[in-house]
């Protein structure tokens, strides 16, 4: 009985030592294209997510460039008759937007077609431009 016990533990102790050979888990190169993934995997979410920010910037700054463009054109039709080539500034949202109006004569008399481009730096990109008519009773 003895004989037969010591060959159990024996065999138990093959079978341990086979099971343990073959569940060692990953390796290195496992393990470093699994990193190399993952990390262009937070690349390209963190681009995703610096373009959607530079987007809404743009965006909001598209919008401000309105409102300026609305208020200038606002007071051009309150201060008729409209100057040609008139340009300033803007404090709105807390940044100087600058303006310029190009002012064009219609078919009608004394009415104007007026323009104000708006740019947030003085030789900056036109961020909005708003047409309209302008006249003594419009």
């Amino acid at each position: 009985m003895h004989n037969r016990l010591k060959g159990q533990a024996l065999k138990h102790e093959r079978a341990k030592g086979q099971a343990l050979k073959h569940t060692g888990g990953f390796t290195l190169v496992e393990v470093m294209v699994a990193l190399s993934i993952f990390a262009l995997a937070a690349l390209a979410a963190v681009f995703a997510t610096s373009n959607h920010l530079n987007s809404l910037a743009h965006m909001q700054d598209k919008t401000m460039a309105r409102y300026v463009a609305a208020n200038v054109l606002a007071d051009v039709t309150i201060n008729y008759p409209p100057k040609d080539d008139a340009g300033g500034s803007e404090r709105f949202a807390e940044v100087d937007w600058q303006w310029r109006i190009d002012v064009l004569e219609t078919a009608t008399d004394e009415v104007f077609m007026v323009t104000v481009d708006v740019r947030r730096e003085a030789d900056g990109p036109v961020l909005h431009s708003l047409t309209s008519f302008v006249g003594p009773s419009l």
